[in-house]
């Protein structure tokens, strides 16, 4: 029987975290894809910048800052059994402040 895969979203994963895009919110889709982040594309969470500031993404050879409520929209599959396992259960579930 197949695993079913875990989806979460890009706020949720730690730093050095590798994630499998899996769909991007409506709204911001069309910019990110001009960027080179959609569906299919792997990305790296490089940096998480503190107080409600950005993330820092690898994105292929591109750093790109998105911002979290922007990153909030983009659901991933986490790469290996690491991806959330090293970070605070109090952390793994929160979503961004509006």
């Amino acid at each position: 029987m197949p695993r079913a895969r875990t989806v979460v979203t890009l706020v949720q994963l730690p730093v050095g975290s590798t994630a499998l895009v899996a769909a991007v919110g409506a709204e911001h889709g069309p910019a990110l894809a001009r960027e080179g982040l959609g569906p299919g594309t792997t990305v790296t969470v490089d940096a998480v910048a503190p107080f409600g500031g950005p993330l820092l993404l690898g994105v292929g050879r591109a750093r790109l800052a998105v911002a979290r409520s922007v990153a909030a929209t983009v659901e991933v599959v986490p790469s290996g059994p690491a991806a959330l396992r090293d970070r605070p259960a109090a952390l793994r579930d929160r979503s961004p402040r509006p």
